[in-house]
Order: C-alpha cells, then structure tokens, then sequence
C-alpha cells in the first residue's frame, strides 16, 4: 500500500514538475513574440512613412 502511495506522489511530483517548466516556456514564448511583434510593427511602420512620404508632394 505505502509503495503505491509513494509512486503516485512521485508521479504527481513529476508531472508538476513538467507542467511548470512548460508554463515557462509557454510565458517566455509569448514575449518573445511580443517583443517581435512590437518591432516588426515599429519597422513596418517607418517603411510605410518613408514610402508616403515618396508619393506625396506638397
């Protein structure tokens, strides 16, 4: 009985082991992406001005 007992909890350790290590790398993944986005935005941006500014004349 008390090896069952402590092959469950070693389970239980386990998968909460494997459930916060991919809760961090899920969390690190979306700011990276973030971050990615947020200067593929900025970058875009500025082509967009600069190639505005090519077709409009004052």
């Amino acid at each position: 009985m008390d090896d069952a007992k402590n092959k469950a909890k070693a389970a239980a350790d386990t998968a909460r082991k494997a459930s916060a290590a991919f809760a961090l790398v899920g969390a690190l993944s979306v700011i990276v992406g973030a971050f990615i986005a947020s200067v593929a935005a900025a970058l875009g941006g500025k082509q967009r001005d600069e190639d505005e500014a090519l077709f409009v004349r004052d």
